[in-house]
């Protein structure tokens, strides 16, 4: 009967769990972009964030946070944010550069030391409503800021009180990769290169663009993205230099003979500017004896 019963309960867990939507749906290859659900009761901390965002500039980059902020307080929090055409006259979470936000807010005032790929977040009020400003110097730190405010939410951290500045120590932020043109990778363990297959780019990077927003999820700015033991293959081709003519190239001055008739006129006594660059002939080193051992000297090494 226990047998039975154990049985039982083994086949019910296994079909719970090979027929979990969650389960399913988690593969780790978003890493923390997959935007987990938060718990219910994590997620009432955030009921007064604002249900809409107005986004200042149209910029790839500008639109990318915007997209992405949306994405991630859908996942996260499951609500969807309503995307403003205009400047709103309700709490809003705001995204744009300083030079924009300004404008709007010119009482705003950002911390002294922001700059590029730095970024701001904070609370202003628009309309006598509360807003969450998302602010930086350029495009690039306002979608840091963006993932910033996610990762807050994500680790169920407090954006009551929001004031947040964040400086990148360098201003290249890169990682490099070992991929070959053939598709391996150097030391890859985890299967082909997602950026090169067969000698060429590939024809599909939906997965190089997916490691280059989890990057920028991070603040790295750049990736290398060939082996260090490359190839020129890639390179466009480079044509020899053309040869010099005989017009051009300079040739050695006959050396004058002696009164004997012999040339005792070396090439070492000829001066550098008399040497043609394309010749063989090259001035002979003196060589200096070393100077005779002496009694008094002692070896390098003592034990």
């Amino acid at each position: 009967m226990r047998r039975f019963t154990l049985s039982i309960f083994l086949a019910a867990t296994f079909l719970a769990a090979t027929h979990s939507p969650a389960l399913h749906a988690e593969t780790g290859s978003q890493a923390w972009l997959g935007y987990t659900r938060l718990h219910q009761r994590a997620a009432q901390n955030y009921t007064t964030l604002p249900d809409t965002v107005f986004t200042l500039g149209d910029t790839a980059i500008i639109r990318s946070a915007q997209q992405e902020l949306i994405r991630g307080i859908g996942g996260i929090l499951e609500r969807t944010l309503r995307v403003a055409p205009n400047l709103p006259t309700n709490p809003a979470i705001v995204l744009g550069t300083l030079q924009v936000i300004q404008k709007i807010v010119p009482t705003l005032r950002p911390p002294a030391d922001l700059h590029d790929d730095g970024y701001w977040l904070t609370q202003a009020q628009l309309h006598g409503d509360a807003c969450i400003i998302i602010t930086a110097t350029n495009d690039r730190g306002v979608l840091y800021g963006v993932f910033a405010l996610l990762r807050k939410i994500a680790q169920n951290e407090s954006i009551t009180d929001l004031h947040d500045r964040q400086l990148p120590y360098a201003p290249i932020r890169w990682i490099d990769q070992w991929d070959n043109l053939d598709g391996s990778i150097e030391r890859g363990y985890a299967g082909r290169s997602i950026f090169f297959e067969n000698g060429t780019v590939r024809t599909n990077l939906t997965r190089a663009a997916a490691y280059a927003r989890l990057l920028a999820s991070v603040g790295i700015n750049g990736c290398a993205i060939n082996n260090v033991n490359a190839s020129n293959s890639p390179l466009p081709s480079i044509s020899p230099a053309p040869k010099p003519s005989a017009d051009s190239t300079p040739s050695i001055p006959p050396i004058p003979a002696s009164p004997s008739g012999g040339a005792k006129r070396s090439i070492r006594s000829m001066p550098p500017s008399q040497i043609s660059p394309g010749s063989s002939l090259k001035p002979t080193p003196k060589i200096v004896p070393a100077p005779p051992p002496t009694a008094a000297r002692k070896p390098m090494l003592q034990t």
